[in-house]
C-alpha cells in the first residue's frame, strides 16, 4: 500500500511554508496518550488482499453460522475521549486569541447559522467562503491554526491534509489558479468550551473538514477530501499520493469478493456518477443503499470493510475514532457496499458505503486522475444527536418555556 510522500522543506515562500505545517512545534505532544502514528494503525490485519486472495478459510459468500462475527472495535475511555476534547478546546481558543477584533469577527459564528453547511469542494474563485484563510494570516496565527489542525486530527489525518494542501502548492506553483493554497478557511460556531456545544470548520478546494464538540465526543461528520492529480508524477515531491488507502483498499477489498458477491455489489461496471452525498446535498436527496450487504460478507471481508472505513473516521484524533468505529461497527449489519465502474486498479471507479451510522462516498471525476470523497453520519451529521440530547439535559427549563408559549 502506498503511502503519503511529504518532504519537508519547501521553497522559501513564506504562506506555502505556513501552509504545509512547517509552523508547528514539533516538541509539542498530541492530545491523548492513545495517539497512533497512522490511520493503517487502526485497522485489523485481516489478510485481505493478500495474493493468493485469502479470506481465513471461511466459504465465499457468507459466515459459516458456526461462530458469530465480533467487531475488533471496542471503542475508547470517556476520559481520552475528553483529554481529545480539550486539546482543541485549548487551541482554538489559542488562534482565536491571537487574531485582532476584526479577523475575530469575521469567523465567529452561532452553532444554529447557516454558514456550517456552507463548505464546498469547488475552488475559492468559484465557491466564495466567508471566514479568515491561511493567506490572511501571519506566521504566528498560522502556525496556532495548524495546531488547531493537528490536534484535531490524527497523524494519518494531519498528513493527508498537508498532503492536499502540498499538492495545491504544486499546482498553484505551476500555473493553475485555482488551486491556491492561501484559500482555506477558519470558522467557529460558538465559543470553544469544554462544556457548551461548539464546532469548528476548515474549509477550502478539496478539503473540507466539519468539528462538531460536544462535552467528550467529537465527530468530523460530514467532511470531504479530494486531489488531483492522484500522485504527483516529478520533482522534489514526486510520488506524493494524498488519498492512496481511500483506493488501495477498496480495490483490494473487491478482489476478495467471489463471482455472486461482485454481482451484487457491483450495480454498473461502466457508470461514472458524481458524488450525490457531496456538498450542498441533504439527507432527502441521499440515495438508498444498494449493493452487497454485510450480512452476505464472510467475517474476514467484514472487518477488512470495517478497517476501510476507519480511512475515513480514522482521520480524527485516535480516540475518538476509535468510539465514532464502535458506533459504526455495532449497527453494521444494515451497511451495504455500492460499487460502479471497473473493479482493477487503475479503472474508474465510484463506490457507496452506507448504513445507519455511515455514509461514505468516493468517486472518480472526470478521470481516474482525479478524486473526491466524503464521510457523512446519517445518525449524528453535524452533532445534531449529541445536541438534541445536550438540549434536553441542560436547557430543560428554556425548554418547557417555549412549549408553554
Amino acid at each position: 500500500m502506498q503511502r503519503t510522500k511529504l518532504a519537508l522543506l519547501m521553497k522559501s515562500d513564506f504562506l506555502v511554508l505556513w501552509m504545509l505545517g512547517s509552523c508547528v512545534s514539533p516538541s509539542k505532544e498530541g492530545p491523548a496518550e492513545t495517539e497512533r502514528d497512522s490511520a493503517a494503525d487502526l485497522a485489523v490485519d485481516t489478510g485481505v488482499g493478500t495474493p493468493d486472495g485469502d479470506s481465513g478459510g471461511e466459504p465465499a459468500g457468507g459466515d459459516t453460522g458456526e461462530t458469530e462475527w465480533v467487531s475488533p472495535w471496542e471503542g475508547s475511555s470517556e476520559s481520552d475521549r475528553q483529554a481529545a476534547a480539550d486539546a482543541m478546546v485549548e487551541a482554538a481558543n489559542a488562534f482565536l486569541a491571537s487574531l485582532d477584533d476584526y479577523q475575530r469577527g469575521q469567523v465567529q459564528y452561532t452553532l444554529d447559522h447557516p454558514e456550517r453547511s456552507e463548505w464546498s469542494n469547488l475552488p475559492h474563485a468559484v465557491h466564495l467562503r466567508e471566514g479568515i484563510s491561511f493567506g490572511e494570516l501571519n506566521e504566528e496565527r498560522a502556525a496556532l491554526g495548524w495546531e488547531l489542525i493537528r490536534v484535531s486530527l490524527s497523524a494519518a489525518g494531519l498528513e493527508r491534509a498537508q498532503a492536499i494542501v502540498q499538492m495545491e502548492a504544486l499546482l498553484w506553483d505551476d500555473g493553475d489558479f485555482n488551486a491556491n493554497p492561501g484559500n482555506y478557511f477558519f470558522t467557529f460556531f460558538d465559543a470553544p468550551s469544554g462544556d457548551a456545544p461548539w464546532g469548528w470548520q476548515l474549509d477550502g478546494h478539496h478539503l473540507a473538514l466539519n468539528f462538531t464538540v460536544v462535552g467528550a465526543e467529537v465527530t468530523i461528520a460530514p467532511s470531504l477530501w479530494g486531489t488531483t492529480p492522484k500522485t504527483w508524477p516529478s520533482g522534489e515531491h514526486v510520488g506524493l499520493t494524498p488519498m492512496a488507502d481511500e483506493e488501495d483498499l477498496a480495490f483490494a477489498w473487491m478482489a476478495s469478493l467471489d463471482e455472486a458477491q461482485l454481482d451484487l455489489a457491483q450495480l454498473n461496471p461502466t457508470a461514472d456518477p458524481d458524488l450525490m452525498a457531496g456538498p450542498a446535498s441533504t439527507p432527502a436527496s441521499w440515495p438508498e443503499p444498494e449493493g452487497i450487504p454485510v450480512t452476505s460478507l464472510t467475517h474476514s471481508q467484514r472487518t477488512a470493510l470495517l478497517d476501510w472505513v476507519a480511512v475515513y473516521v480514522g482521520n480524527m484524533a485516535t480516540p475518538q475514532a476509535e468510539q465514532r468505529m464502535n458506533e459504526i461497527s455495532e449497527s453494521f449489519d444494515d451497511v451495504s457496499v455500492a460499487w460502479l465502474g471497473g473493479t482493477e486498479p487503475g479503472s474508474m471507479m465510484y463506490y457507496r458505503i452506507q448504513g445507519s451510522r455511515v455514509l461514505i462516498e468516493f468517486d472518480h471525476t472526470r478521470t481516474a486522475d482525479h478524486m473526491h470523497a466524503v464521510y457523512r453520519d446519517p445518525a449524528n451529521e453535524y452533532g445534531t444527536d449529541w445536541l438534541s440530547k445536550h438540549l434536553v439535559e441542560h436547557h430543560s427549563h428554556e425548554l418547557g418555556s417555549v412549549l408553554i408559549r
